[in-house]
């Protein structure tokens, strides 16, 4: 459902990692820091941290920020597994982001 990149560890706080613990084998998640990964992004402007994207074959559901209370990512997560969120409209630049990083991860 996401990508999967460095071996760093994903996710900016505790509450975040205990999120993605949580979801076991039923999505991937992975970790690219700009400043070491930062030719992955292209042209794709990323401001804010942590930017979050989630992603279904390479239909972009969700790509922003997320504060860091306990629950944020699993219920954002949960959602996408659910079927509720719909892919986003306008997102051409970061399909291709998802493509670059799936590549990225399987180099």
């Amino acid at each position: 459902m996401t990508h999967r990149s460095t071996s760093r560890p994903p996710g900016s706080s505790a509450s975040h990692r205990a999120d993605q613990a949580s979801f076991g084998a039923r999505a991937a998640f992975g970790w690219v820091d700009i400043e070491d990964d930062g030719a992955l992004l292209d042209d794709v402007d990323v401001q804010n941290f942590p930017t979050v994207l989630i992603a279904r074959g390479c239909s972009v559901l969700f790509f922003g920020t997320i504060t860091p209370q306990p629950g944020t990512l699993a219920r954002l997560v949960q959602g996408a597994l659910d079927g509720e969120l719909r892919q986003l409209d306008g997102a051409a630049s970061i399909g291709v982001l998802v493509s670059r990083l799936r590549g990225h991860s399987d180099a």
